[in-house]
């Protein structure tokens, strides 16, 4: 056998008395469930086949994975200032059995040390189980019951679990299971986790071992998460170090993006998700009223219909009630289908008179994923600023939609812009407690696509973008600024240049068109909003096609100063600049915006 850590020469980090001192004050403040901002289970697998020398320098693959835990997730959050003294890590050897081996230690070089002895030490033999490493995982995940940290369950394997057989007094491996029988059970556990902690949680699995090597298991374990809301990536990596330094960067902007989530943007403290569980898409396309609903009876004491008034700023009652038929109840999923960073969705329906058939369309119910909005005395509140949001970006929609059909080359096949009208019930619930749900039409999930986001991305580009901070936004403040609204033609001008000779016959592919109206919107209104994270189903049943939007982000830039207008996922003019940093122009996009290129010229005239 190899013996560990040979040819590797890793030298331990030397810990000052400081740095003891600040270690035992860190270990003891984590005493606090409610102080942690992350919690990464690691877990490691310690099978014989993981003594492997195939390992690009002739390291096991072992030895690599011990690595891989000590530099990246380890030494590299903390060199780069992302990893905190609240930041947990736990560490799991997998065997037939499985140990704790590192136990909710904070994130720093004392633990560092910690892993760089069990690379010199550890020697991988006998068989590695999955499930019993996956139970003891889910126990330590849920050893933290406050709900305001990010969790990170980490799989290093080679991917041949052991579950399915075992050794005999004699040496001779027999078969007690079947490999199909494992996979039910491993998802299963997956998605009760992922059920439990939804987008709190991230599940990365990676495979070290040839390309060659069967996968599935690790695989269908990073699949399942996305499910319940949660996130998964399965990353296989070649056997190299490199290769799996690469896999962990990716997971790693994950979790910086769920860290930001759950940290208030005015005070910096933590927000706690309520404790709720979730279900699959579909699971709530039920028919008539049965188990998995719980329903309200319609009073006029119990439930309140209300709508947001844009123009004069207030809520309007609206009776609760249908053409065809009277509502007798309201009907709610109580598990929830949808998890954003704000808010938790699940089904709704409305009750007709026989007390069991659903009637009319199927709506869902959105709302706060965070305690303490629960505790506001007046549940509106929190849905006000999303129903302000919307009704701003239907407003911006329509202006979108006029001109785009006074272009030429645009007809009925052009896709318009539309977003989802919304209005809010007040619902007694119990003893008195009264709920705000901010309740909309569902959008046929077959169709459902996210074009852009409020983080820069666009469709079609790689989802885990480097978060970025102020000082990386310096140069890309020429970028927003180049779509200045100063000195364009007007509209009649505009016509004329459109219909002279001159211009190219511009393409119009469906894509364009919301990418061209998140850039139109911070046209339209000088530069000071732009709306984007346009999540969408096309309609193609009207005439012309409809893009139906929901959920939309609106960026503010405040002259005085103030931050978050728009609620917590404005952020003002570094959302602009994340935009125009991938943003790309197609020809739609240059004539909305007044953006023309004549033939033969290279001059671009804005």
């Amino acid at each position: 056998w190899a013996v560990p850590c040979a040819g590797l020469d890793v030298p331990l980090m030397e810990i000052t008395p400081a740095m003891q001192a600040a270690h035992r004050k860190a270990c003891e403040r984590l005493r606090d469930p409610g102080c942690w901002t992350l919690h990464t289970v690691v877990v490691v697998d310690q099978s014989g086949s993981m003594r492997k020398t195939d390992v690009t320098g002739g390291a096991t693959r072992s030895d690599t994975v011990w690595l891989t835990v000590a530099l990246d997730i380890v030494a590299k959050q903390l060199q780069s200032g992302e990893s905190k003294a609240t930041d947990v890590l736990t560490v799991v050897c997998m065997h037939a059995t499985s140990r704790v081996l590192i136990d909710r230690k904070p994130m720093d070089w004392v633990v560092f040390n910690k892993v760089i002895h069990l690379l010199r030490t550890s020697e991988p033999l006998m068989q590695g189980n999955y499930l019993p490493a996956v139970d003891l995982a889910g126990q330590l995940l849920s050893s933290n019951p406050s709900g305001s940290c990010a969790l990170m369950l980490l799989f290093l394997s080679d991917g041949k679990p052991s579950d399915t057989w075992q050794t005999t007094a004699s040496g001779q491996k027999v078969r007690t299971r079947s490999m199909q029988d494992f996979e039910q059970d491993i998802v299963c556990k997956i998605d009760s986790l992922s059920s439990r902690f939804g987008r709190r949680l991230t599940i990365g699995t990676i495979g070290v071992a040839a390309e060659t090597e069967n996968f599935g298991v690790l695989e269908a374990m990073a699949a399942r998460p996305e499910e319940f809301g949660a996130r998964g990536r399965f990353q296989r990596a070649s056997l190299a170090a490199a290769s799996i330094a690469f896999a962990m960067s990716s997971l790693a902007a994950s979790l910086s993006e769920t860290k930001l989530e759950l940290t208030s943007g005015d005070t910096s403290s933590h927000r706690r998700v309520r404790d709720v569980r979730r279900e699959v898409q579909g699971a709530g396309d039920d028919l008539v009223l049965c188990e998995g609903w719980t329903s309200y009876k319609v009073t006029d004491a119990n439930i309140h219909h209300v709508k947001w008034n844009k123009q004069e700023r207030t809520w309007h009652r609206v009776p609760l009630h249908l053409q065809e038929s009277r509502v007798l109840a309201i009907a709610m999923r109580e598990h929830y289908f949808g998890e954003g960073a704000e808010r938790l969705v699940r089904g709704l329906r409305l009750v007709g008179p026989d007390v069991k058939m659903f009637v009319g369309p199927r709506l869902v119910a959105k709302e706060s994923r965070y305690v303490h909005d629960l505790e506001d005395s007046d549940p509106r509140k929190f849905q006000r600023g999303f129903c302000d949001t919307q009704s701003k970006a239907q407003w911006l929609a329509e202006v979108f939609n006029a001109r785009l059909a006074k272009l030429p080359g645009v007809d009925n096949r052009t896709p318009r812009v539309s977003f989802l009208e919304c209005s809010v019930y007040m619902l007694d619930v119990h003893k008195g407690k009264r709920i705000g749900l901010l309740v909309e039409k569902m959008l046929d999930p077959k169709g459902y696509k996210k074009w852009n986001n409020n983080a820069g991305y666009v469709d079609g580009m790689p989802l885990h973008l480097q978060a970025m901070d102020g000082a990386d936004l310096g140069g890309l403040q020429a970028v927003a600024e180049a779509f200045s609204e100063e000195g364009l033609d007007s509209e009649d001008e505009e016509s004329k240049l459109c219909a002279s000779k001159g211009f190219y016959e511009i393409s119009i592919q469906e894509s364009d068109v919301p990418q061209a109206f998140s850039h139109f919107t911070y046209r339209k209104t000088q530069r000071r909003m732009l709306v984007c994270d346009l999540q969408r189903v096309l309609d193609e049943n009207s005439t012309p096609p409809r893009f139906e939007f929901t959920d939309p982000v609106i960026h503010y830039r405040s002259r005085t100063g103030r931050q978050q207008v728009f609620g917590r996922t404005d952020n003002g003019t570094k959302g602009f600049h994340r935009f125009f940093e991938t943003h790309e122009c197609s020809d739609l996009c240059r004539m909305l915006n007044r953006r023309f290129v004549r033939q033969g010229e290279a001059e671009v005239l804005w």
